[in-house]
C-alpha cells in the first residue's frame, strides 16, 4: 500500500525487491538472532546498531526499504526513506561495510547492465531509476546519496560509450 502511493506498480515492486521496515526497534534485531546471527554481525553488516544504553537495535525502522545489489545482483546494503516527516534523516544508506562502498556502487547497475545500452542514465536517486524502468528506461542508475566519484565513472563506462545526467533541477541537482 505505501509503495503503491508511490505511484509504484507491483511489477516494479517486485523487481526491485522494494519493502518495508516495520516502526519496531527490535523486529530484525530478534528475528536474525533467532535465525542465529550474532549482534557484531548484524552490526557488521549495518542492520543494527548498538545504543548508548547497550541494546543492539534494528538501523532502519519505519522505512520503505531499497535493496542495493552488487554488480551480479547479490544484495549488499540498503537504504531506507523515511515515511515519518518528523525523521531527521529523509533517506539513510548502509554504511562502509567489508562488502559495500557506496562510493563504488550505483543502485540499479545490476539491471541497467542487462539493459545492453550503449549508453547509461545517471539519475539523482532510488525512485528515479525505478520511475524510469517503470516507462520502460531499463539503462538508469544513481549514485548512493555522495557525489560521483572516479570508480563510479569507472562502473559507468565500463559498460556504456555515453552517460547521461538526468538530474533535479533543483540546488542538489543543479
Amino acid at each position: 500500500y505505501l509503495l503503491n502511493e508511490r505511484g509504484l506498480s507491483m511489477a516494479a515492486v517486485r523487481h526491485f525487491g522494494l519493502g518495508y521496515a516495520k516502526p519496531e526497534s527490535f523486529g530484525l534485531v530478534n528475528y536474525l538472532r533467532d535465525k542465529g546471527f550474532t549482534d557484531d554481525e548484524m552490526i557488521t553488516a549495518n542492520l543494527a546498531y548498538q545504543s548508548k544504553t547497550g541494546h543492539v537495535m534494528d538501523r532502519f525502522r519505519d522505512r520503505i526499504m531499497y535493496p542495493i545489489f552488487d554488480t551480479v545482483g547479490n544484495v549488499i546494503a540498503f537504504g531506507g526513506r523515511a515515511l515519518n516527516k518528523e525523521d531527521k534523516a529523509k533517506y539513510i544508506n548502509t554504511n562502509t561495510t567489508p562488502v559495500f562502498r557506496k562510493s563504488n556502487n550505483l543502485y540499479g547497475y545490476n539491471f541497467a547492465r542487462k539493459a545492453h545500452s550503449d549508453h547509461l542514465i545517471l539519475a539523482e536517486g532510488y525512485m528515479d531509476v525505478i520511475a524510469l524502468a517503470q516507462h520502460g528506461v531499463d539503462e538508469a542508475v544513481a549514485t548512493l546519496g555522495t557525489a560521483t566519484t572516479k570508480e563510479h565513472a569507472e562502473l559507468l563506462f565500463r559498460n556504456a560509450e555515453d552517460v547521461v545526467f538526468c538530474f533535479d533541477g533543483d540546488r542538489a541537482g543543479r
